[in-house]
């Protein structure tokens, strides 16, 4: 892992306490494609593949997995006393500080989806990702960092996304669709 992830692990923690497991590999996926779209490229340098559960920064999952072996970071793991769930929190070692510019990503990014359930941040990230085929997932493939990516973040797209499913027009119900572009801006204002 290199020092700008950890710098995000750490500010993350910071902002939003204990992070779970959940949080931690893939909030900075949401970082680096905010930054993408506000910089022109990422920042943390991480990877961000397909796994079966969503879109993962592998370096923070390995941050979490094997703890001894990080450069930037102590990582520590807080169990909870009754159930399976971990939560993390992170302290930098030699890491430096983030931009005032980079802050307001990582702060944007830990206001807006740091309270989104699990399950709910794995629909996230896959449904950033629709040119990942269903049977890819789980296949490390390297997922999107770009504004195609930052534009699915849209409350219009997720909505036309959780809507996909029930417009098969085999269902018998639908009359064909001529001018696609107006059908979408029409569904899309509703």
């Amino acid at each position: 892992m290199g020092p700008k992830l950890a710098a995000v692990l750490v500010h993350l923690s910071k902002v939003l306490g204990s992070l779970y497991k959940m949080q931690v590999v893939k909030l900075p996926y949401l970082v680096d494609v905010h930054a993408s779209y506000v910089f022109g490229t990422p920042m943390t340098e991480g990877t961000h593949e397909a796994w079966g559960y969503g879109v993962v920064t592998s370096e923070a999952w390995k941050a979490i997995r094997y703890p001894e072996q990080q450069q930037y970071l102590v990582v520590r793991e807080h169990r909870h006393p009754y159930t399976e769930h971990s939560k993390f929190s992170f302290e930098a070692l030699g890491v430096p500080d983030l931009t005032s510019d980079e802050t307001e990503i990582v702060e944007s990014v830990a206001e807006q989806f740091g309270g989104v359930a699990p399950r709910d941040l794995e629909r996230l990230t896959k449904a950033m990702n629709p040119e990942i085929p269903k049977d890819e997932w789980a296949s490390n493939r390297l997922a999107a960092v770009n504004d195609d990516a930052y534009v699915r973040l849209s409350n219009e797209w997720l909505t036309l996304w959780e809507e996909l499913p029930n417009l098969d027009p085999r269902k018998g119900g639908g009359e064909p669709i001529g001018d696609i572009e107006a059908h979408l801006d029409q569904f899309l204002d509703a």
